[in-house]
């Protein structure tokens, strides 16, 4: 889902992001859908209707994940993502995962005041990721470009399995984040937070592309 961006440097940078993720996603042999909303197709009741779409669609044994690009905010009181029209607050988010059937579920929100939903997200069998670590980090966040560049770069591919697990591009954002603010001499506003146990066998991409079918020798 890509957010509202604001200003045109944030709509370029989510476009690219949301992007990069899905053609990430769609890259792995075993990814059956990926849906990208976007614009006026990215609105409260839009996000809140393919979810709900999917209760009936999915099983138990299927993978799950939403991905949230853009920016957030939070009152100390709730948090929102922001969206063409109203916004979707966290509270609405969580709801629709918590009724999906997919008992392996992913959150990955690379907004400002991401943390806020932290302990509201958490789940057995539910890997949250997120771009701050409470909701009082509210500006903008560069964690959403660096987590989407971990998922073509080898070097996030810590075990050399040609696949960037969500661990591994966790990690991977999680270190270009301290080093772009030490880098640059600033204090960080963002301090990203990864919690699950099924993170590191959940694959976002696999490098090369992915790889050529079979043929049925029989």
């Amino acid at each position: 889902v890509e957010g509202l961006a604001g200003e045109p440097a944030y709509a370029e940078a989510f476009e690219q992001q949301v992007g990069s993720i899905g053609a990430a996603l769609r890259s792995l042999p075993d990814s059956d859908e990926v849906t990208v909303l976007r614009g006026d197709e990215a609105s409260r009741d839009a996000v809140l209707g393919k979810l709900g779409e999917l209760q009936s669609v999915l099983a138990d044994s299927d993978r799950f994940m939403l991905v949230l690009v853009g920016h957030g905010s939070y009152d100390d009181f709730e948090y929102k993502f922001n969206l063409p029209g109203p916004d979707i607050t966290g509270e609405e988010i969580v709801a629709a995962l918590d009724a999906l059937p997919a008992t392996t579920q992913v959150l990955v929100n690379t907004s400002s005041a991401s943390g806020a939903i932290a302990e509201l997200a958490a789940a057995d069998g539910r890997t949250v990721v997120l771009a701050t670590r409470s909701g009082v980090e509210r500006h903008a966040t560069r964690f959403g470009g660096f987590f989407a560049d971990a998922l073509t770069d080898g070097a996030a591919d810590t075990n050399k399995n040609e696949r960037i697990s969500v661990t591994e591009a966790f990690r991977y954002a999680e270190r270009q984040v301290a080093d772009y603010y030490e880098r640059n001499g600033q204090l960080a506003t963002e301090h990203p937070v990864l919690d699950g146990g099924q993170a590191d066998r959940v694959a976002l991409a696999q490098l090369g592309g992915a790889p050529p079918a079979v043929a049925d020798e029989g």
